[in-house]
């Protein structure tokens, strides 16, 4: 079996190849033994079996018997074993470039069963709502195992020991001169908004492949952001009372847009019953109103704020969408909002 990618590739047709790939989480997945469970995945059938592995470690190592801890989220007393056979081969879809090698096409492979396992575990939680257990990533491993089979027979291997992300440094590692400074600062101020956070929120949750999470937390930003930069704008060219009658959505007959079927004095009368009531500006509406009175272009502002909220919508209504449209829409959802507010920033 010690064939390389290129080998495998040009001695047997991929779409003959069925997968098998074998790590580590750092976590206990409670489960049957290596019971193998079979689902689909994406329209590929797929099996996910498991085996406990105990720490043993300082306090935690027995002879008999096993330690468990309650909600044990970090792996502190157990982690597991986890093992994908899955009914196709996990690489098909990667196309090798220039400077691409063995490393990048098995962590392709890794990725591909990180979303299998991820999906896995979606269910395994709604079940058993056991909570608060993590998705995996691509930072997480220390090591998988890669087999390729050919009608049934083992024809390729491939293997990594977890230590291709650690390096060696004579120094510790250190902040900057500017993170440093910028870290006193804000203690000493006492300095963080809501919607910085939030994009961090969404940085951690795309590194680590939550990309719903993190199209969510970037549109959470957005709308933090919104309203407090476009308040400090619109009160330059704005009256208090227009300012807030605006943020309100206080009806106001001129801008009406059923004024030509009514008078002043029926529209007025609406408003006091209820019957036309406030109605608060979107997003779109309230950069629309602050390109009006700044110097904000309002096409790339639009455009910006459409990337951001371009899947929100389906999300949170719960439509489906392909984790491939997520990994390609989370990082342009981050980019944009970077870019909105550099230049609302001017």
């Amino acid at each position: 079996m010690a064939l390389t990618f290129d080998e495998l590739r040009e001695n047997y047709d991929i779409n003959e190849l069925r997968s098998r790939i074998e790590f580590k989480i750092p976590y206990h997945l409670i489960l049957p033994e290596r019971r193998p469970f079979s689902f689909s995945y994406e329209g590929n059938r797929v099996k996910l079996s498991s085996a406990l592995v105990p720490t043993n470690t300082g306090p935690f190592k027995v002879e008999h018997g096993y330690y468990h801890a309650f909600r044990d989220r970090y792996g502190l007393i157990n982690h597991t074993q986890i093992t994908i056979d899955a009914e196709y081969y996990l690489t098909k879809n990667f196309t090798p470039s220039a400077g691409s090698g063995p490393l990048e096409e098995g962590d392709c492979a890794y990725q591909e069963a990180a979303k299998i396992y991820n999906h896995f575990l979606s269910m395994y939680k709604c079940a058993t709502e056991i909570y608060w257990l993590d998705e995996i990533n691509c930072l997480m491993h220390t090591g998988y195992k890669l087999t390729a089979f050919h009608h049934g027979r083992p024809v390729f291997e491939h293997v990594v020991d977890g230590t291709s992300n650690i390096c060696l440094s004579l120094n510790p590692l250190l902040l900057t001169d500017e993170q440093l400074d910028g870290l006193l600062v804000r203690l000493r101020d006492n300095d963080s908004s809501y919607w910085e956070i939030a994009v961090l929120h969404a940085k951690s949750a795309n590194t680590t492949s939550n990309y719903r999470d993190a199209i969510i937390w970037t549109n959470i930003a957005l709308e933090n952001f919104t309203y407090i930069y476009s308040e400090v704008a619109l009160s330059k060219h704005l009256s208090p009372d227009e300012l807030k009658n605006f943020f309100d959505g206080n009806p106001e007959y001129e801008s009406f847009h059923l004024k030509s079927y009514m008078t002043r004095e029926q529209f007025q009368e609406a408003v006091e019953k209820g019957a036309i009531k406030p109605n608060p500006p979107s997003i779109h509406s309230i950069y629309r109103k602050v390109c009006k009175h700044t110097v904000l272009d309002r096409r790339r502002t639009k455009d910006l704020v459409e990337e951001i909220r371009k899947y929100r919508n389906d999300i949170i209504h719960g439509r489906h969408i392909s984790d491939d449209i997520l990994e390609d829409a989370s990082p342009k959802a981050i980019d944009a909002f970077a870019e909105l507010s550099s230049i609302c920033a001017g």
